[in-house]
């Protein structure tokens, strides 16, 4: 028998090896993932401050914004009890200027030397008013002296057209002892043009006028 020759066959493991570069770039790449997710979960706790940040800042806004309108409320309040006071401030001037000259009127008729009974027109205007078709008028009849006695009668007053009848008459009864203030207004045709008004004051148990005045009415 032939022998047989073993030949021994050694089983050789081979290892590859990967350049240095991949180990390199495979630790860059869990660094920077390890970095992405410390970034992340530094943004996200950023995020949850800014988050609760916002709402003491929506809070506080809403404090504020009550405070505001508090503010302007007051301020409007006082905005108008300042002009109210304006208001009657001036109302008062107004009323003391009217009695200081109602005073001095009053102390002029009293102090004024007159012919007993003798009454006088203090003043007689007529204007157009402010409404249409209509004229105002203001009478003033005085009768000055101290002991002056009791005037009684009838004032009447008569508007008319140029070259026309009356168009518009009034007539009051008055009783008074030392001044008389008559005030109104009289209602005219559509376009009245210029005419006159005229005036008479007779005294009760008098057969004519006592008092007569006439104006030319402007257009």
């Amino acid at each position: 028998m032939r022998g047989h020759s073993k030949l021994a066959v050694s089983t050789l493991s081979i290892k590859s090896r990967r350049p240095w570069y991949w180990w390199l770039a495979a630790l860059g790449l869990c660094g920077g993932v390890g970095y992405l997710i410390a970034y992340w979960q530094f943004g996200l706790a950023d995020l949850n401050g800014l988050n609760q940040r916002l709402v003491r800042a929506q809070a506080q806004n809403e404090v504020l914004q009550v405070a505001l309108v508090q503010q302007e409320r007051q301020l409007q309040i006082e905005r108008v009890a300042q002009e109210t006071l304006t208001k009657e401030l001036a109302q008062l001037q107004q009323e003391s200027t009217t009695l200081k000259e109602d005073v001095a009127f009053y102390k002029n008729i009293m102090n004024t030397p007159a012919e007993l009974g003798k009454l006088k027109l203090q003043s007689f205007s007529v204007s157009k008013s402010a409404q249409p078709d209509q004229y105002d008028y203001d009478i003033m009849l005085v009768q000055p002296g101290k002991n002056s006695k009791e005037v009684s009668g009838g004032l009447r007053l008569v508007i008319r057209a140029a070259g026309t009848e009356a168009v518009a008459t009034t007539a009051i009864n008055l009783n008074f002892k030392y001044y008389q203030r008559v005030t109104g207004s009289l209602k005219v045709p559509h376009a009245l043009h210029a005419g006159t008004a005229e005036l008479t004051f007779t005294e009760t148990g008098a057969k004519k006028p006592g008092l007569t005045q006439q104006l030319t009415l402007a257009d």
